[in-house]
């Protein structure tokens, strides 16, 4: 198959044109960091790996081939169901050979009919998940948006190297790296596009208001 792929110069835009082109698909790689969309024709599948916002742009300018969308978060691209295909590839550059996460949630009610056995074409061997947007977003708020804001809040508190870390600490640094190694654009449209988001940091508070309590409690006591 003749595979466009979009953002080709990010982490995960790299990763898949490498696969797709291992697997003998004819790739090739458009880089949009420059925000512009000269959007090519002729393909037999365009492979969205880019920020929402880019996505939804190009969705609407893209006239041929078949459309792959892979965000985080489904809602915003309700408006668009039935003309594409919409997966989450649950693997990333560094998971891609790892058979425990070649898995792949397919959005039933976003992609077009037979979408799936594109998916088996382009992925072969990998599993797939089905699920509703709904089910897809809400699976997402355990799955990446707690990850998520657990990992910028370590990287918002910790402040030296250490050479002598034990295991909790190498721990963190490992949270940490969490968000370093994703795009920061798709970190945020994921945390702050998902629906159970702010219940999430709802909970956060009241449990840091908890301790809170029980820490100026210890030092009245002492």
């Amino acid at each position: 198959m003749k595979i466009a792929v979009f953002g080709s110069n990010g982490k995960f835009g790299e990763t898949v044109s490498e696969f797709f082109s291992s697997h003998g698909h004819e790739v090739s790689g458009f880089d949009i960091s420059d925000g512009e969309f000269n959007i090519p024709e002729g393909f037999d599948i365009y492979f969205l790996a880019v920020p929402l916002a880019s996505a939804r742009k190009m969705i609407r300018l893209l006239k041929d081939g078949v459309i792959i969308e892979i965000g985080s978060i489904k809602g915003p691209v309700k408006e668009f169901s039935g003309k594409l295909i919409s997966i989450h590839p649950m693997f990333g550059p560094k998971s891609i050979n790892d058979p425990v996460f070649r898995n792949i949630i397919y959005v039933d009610d976003l992609s077009i009919k037979d979408g799936e056995r594109t998916i088996r074409a382009i992925f072969p061997g990998f599993r797939i998940i089905h699920m509703t947007s709904g089910e897809h977003d809400s699976a997402m708020a355990d799955l990446l948006v707690k990850p998520y804001i657990f990992s910028l809040l370590a990287n918002s508190i910790m402040a030296g190297e250490y050479d002598f870390g034990g295991f909790s600490y190498n721990s963190m640094k490992k949270i940490m790296d969490l968000v370093n190694s994703e795009s920061r654009q798709v970190v945020m449209d994921t945390i702050l596009l998902n629906p159970e988001s702010p219940e999430i940091i709802m909970k956060i508070r009241e449990y840091l208001d908890k301790l809170d309590d029980q820490i100026r409690g210890s030092n009245t006591k002492l």
